[in-house]
């Protein structure tokens, strides 16, 4: 590239195997030399796992020399060669988005690619804070290679402009959508310097993270060494994890596919047959008509308004607009096919379903969208929570019926779309009926696992659409599927950090956390006696539900217990539901408008049962403002395990008489002191299942069970394996509670609850 001239860079390329073979000889004293650093990057047809081809790759040797190995006319039997020499190599072998790279190649090779350091992660766990900008939707925010080349190698920023240059050149001769373009399209000779300059970028991006962690240790963020290591352990389990994928049952698929197409179809007669739905149309039909005539006729909007009433009633429709022949004859028959067209109810368009729920139908809206840029038009929400509000509207039902429906169809099912990635279907055959999701280590700011291509996170647990986890099944026909799933993880993370000995207690006790919370807040202890108390740890063991009723305690019902616990259940109403969006709105940082909106009461009674809340579980309370004062002080929060998320908004101010004071920046101020615990809680969820994964891959090899389980995925809290039949129940659930039911604190121990079935839907316990 002809804008880089002035560099003073050694980069080139190799062809051929005999000069690739010859290059790895010439180099030897670098590539064995265990105190030497390579920089590598592969370059692939496209992103998809079967069916990819390796084009080649790039090694860097230092910020300003590297070369591009030319690979795309190589046999399989070649490359396994060539690769099989670089596993021998010394060197540390550093990538940026390891977990690409290095599960293609074990893919495609059938054999495991060694590498060392990932600049990917690095800068994850150093610079956290610029996913928290991204968030924001700051342009340039990423954990790019491109947009880390500004800060670390700014010479080089903007190297891939000429690239997408050509690419969409490409694109235009050969008359081709983007979603068709493969990287097999470029020539070499633009994919050479585009290789050569990705591994200087990286070699830069090393050197440069290797002096902040220095640095940051030595000023006192001793636990960034470790962080670092367990994200690179664990990013191994994720690589074969993708490698193996997961298997697709097509025939329940397909079988789906047919049922709820049906289902859709008899849906969408039903809908638009409605007289509702013809208004509608109209009232569309008047505002494209008026869209062309506005400026010649600035009355029509006054006019249009005052038919609106007309319409809904049924006595203004758009034929009788059509009889005016005086505006009809300003449009030509194209303008017309147009108005039509865009007229013609569409179910997917929240545009189109406002203007049926809103103006036709007069229902009240909960939520506007985000201004228009360009306008600054507010347009009412349309979404599941309007339509769940009036789902007692039959018409509001079928419609939500409908986009329910959709959703499972086009989302997650991906049958009726063959360009589409994403859904269960896509990428599979008869022959080979895996799917290999994307688990992104880096993907979210608490280290949790963020997914997409097919994203398993998404699959409904509850309703009409949980059946597609019947679609997931063991890799093997003699496998069964076994799910680890963590109790109230985040809930046991904040009572051994807060030292709460409300919810320690109940944590030791084995109680409903949700149920011991809806009584700790609303309960009435003194009327409590011993036995009593005996008899509510006994309720909270067996039930779901809570134990404290409209000002009554256990104390108050002088009935015999087991007609006392079906009482209890039949009146405690929606107590339990209310501790548990407590419970799980605390760690994410919720408040009093939030924990109403979820609960369906005025902002001023979710006041006062956060009041009481903290109140009674001060310890809690004092976490929390620990965490917000620490945030205050240092522009960062920090977990256990090393892991830190910088904000600065925050930085000298004092949160407690933040509501009194005129900050410009008070929204964000509150978005930080939220993030504060949030952040704490959930990256520490992340942090116990990565370590409980290294611990149990370890212990899979120590017992030779390496061709008898695979991890599969993991789903928030949740970790999914196909295993051998040769493996029995009380084996696996044996070595699975060892591993990560482990004390977290001296005070509370993990619970994990252990399933095991024929799909990731028909799971049973493992007794």
């Amino acid at each position: 590239m002809e804008i880089y001239n002035n560099l003073d860079l050694d980069i080139g390329s190799v062809k051929g195997f005999n000069n690739i073979k010859q290059f790895f000889i010439e180099n030897k004293d670098i590539f064995m030399d265990k105190n030497k650093t390579i920089t590598f990057d592969i370059e692939t047809k496209d992103l998809n796992m079967r069916g990819n081809k390796l084009l080649g790759f790039g090694i860097g040797f230092s910020i300003t020399k590297s070369r591009y190995l030319i690979t795309r006319d190589l046999n399989l039997e070649q490359l396994k060669i060539i690769f099989k020499a670089f596993n021998n190599f010394k060197c540390n072998v550093v990538l940026h988005n390891s977990y690409f790279d290095i599960s293609q190649l074990n893919y495609m090779l059938d054999m495991k690619i060694r590498w060392t350091y990932c600049t990917y992660i690095m800068a994850h766990c150093l610079h956290t804070d610029i996913l928290l900008r991204a968030e924001d939707k700051d342009k340039g925010n990423s954990l790019s290679l491109k947009e880390l080349c500004r800060t670390y190698y700014n010479e080089l920023y903007g190297y891939e402009d000429e690239l997408e240059k050509v690419k969409l050149s490409i694109i235009k001769e050969k008359g081709i959508t983007k979603n068709k373009f493969t990287y097999d399209m470029f020539y070499d000779e633009i994919l050479i310097p585009y290789g050569n300059y990705d591994v200087l970028v990286t070699y830069a991006l090393f050197n440069g993270f290797i002096k902040e962690i220095k640095e940051n240790v030595k000023n006192g963020w001793e636990k960034l060494p470790y962080l670092l290591n367990l994200k690179h352990k664990v990013t191994n389990i994720y690589i074969n994890a993708k490698v193996n994928g997961i298997r697709v049952d097509r025939n329940k698929v397909f079988e789906l596919n047919i049922q709820w197409n049906e289902i859709l179809e008899k849906n969408y007669n039903e809908i638009v047959g409605t007289e509702e739905v013809k208004k509608t149309e109209d009232l569309l039909y008047m505002r494209e008509y008026r869209k062309i005539l506005n400026k010649r006729q600035k009355d029509y909007d006054d006019k249009l308004d005052s038919r609106l009433e007309k319409i809904r009633l049924g006595k203004y429709t758009k034929e009788r607009l059509l009889k005016d022949k005086e505006r009809i004859s300003q449009l030509t028959p194209k303008m017309l096919e147009n108005i039509e067209n865009k007229s013609k109810f569409n179910l997917k368009s929240p545009n189109h379903k406002a203007t049926l729920f809103i103006d036709i139908m007069g229902l009240k809206p909960i939520k506007y969208n985000d201004p228009n840029k360009k306008t600054g038009e507010r347009t009412p929400k349309t979404d599941k929570e309007f339509m769940g509000k009036y789902s007692y509207i039959p018409l509001v039902d079928k419609i939500r019926e409908y986009a329910l429906y959709i959703k499972g169809v086009d989302g997650f099912l991906g049958v009726n779309d063959e360009n589409k990635e994403k859904g269960l279907w896509n990428l599979t055959s008869e022959d080979y009926p895996f799917n290999h999701p994307n688990s992104n280590l880096q993907g979210t700011i608490t280290h949790r696992v963020a997914q997409n291509s097919v994203n398993l996170q998404q699959l409904p647990s509850r309703g009409s659409l949980s059946v597609l986890k019947k679609c997931i099944i063991p890799l093997q026909d003699n496998h069964r599927i076994v799910a680890l799933d963590y109790s109230s993880c985040e809930l046991y993370i904040l009572g051994a950090l807060s030292k709460e000995p409300n919810l320690i207690n109940a944590i030791k006790d084995g109680l409903d956390l949700h149920s011991n919370m809806a009584y700790g807040v609303w309960g009435d202890t003194t009327e409590i006696t011993k036995e009593k108390y005996e008899e509510i740890k006994t309720y909270l063991k067996q039930s779901e539900m809570g134990v404290h009723v409209r000002g009554m305690t256990l104390a108050d019902l002088d009935i015999p217990l087991e007609k006392k616990l079906s009482v209890i259940k039949d009146l405690m109403g929606n107590m339990r539901y209310n501790a548990k969006s407590i419970n799980f709105g605390l760690p994410y940082g919720i408040g009093a408008k939030g924990l109403a909106e979820n609960m369906k009461v005025k902002t001023k009674e979710a006041e006062k049962l956060l009041e009481v809340y903290m109140e009674k579980n001060q310890k809690i309370k004092e976490f929390m403002d620990n965490n917000k004062d620490f945030l205050c002080k240092n522009s960062y929060v920090e977990g256990t395990h090393g892991q830190r998320l910088y904000m600065n908004k925050s930085k000298g101010i004092n949160w407690r008489e933040l509501k009194d004071w005129k900050y410009n920046d008070k929204k964000e101020i509150l978005e930080e002191l939220r993030k504060s615990t949030n952040y704490i809680i959930q990256s520490e969820n992340a942090m116990v299942i990565y370590e409980a994964l290294i611990r149990f891959d370890k212990k899979i090899k120590e017992l030779g069970w390496e061709n008898d389980v695979f991890i599969l995925t993991t789903i928030y809290d949740a970790c999914y394996l196909s295993v051998s039949d040769k493996i029995s129940d009380n084996d696996i659930k044996k070595v699975l509670t060892e591993v990560f039911e482990v004390w977290y604190t001296k005070d509370v121990k993990f619970r994990v609850d252990i399933e095991s079935g024929k799909n990731f839907k028909e799971l049973q316990p493992i007794e």
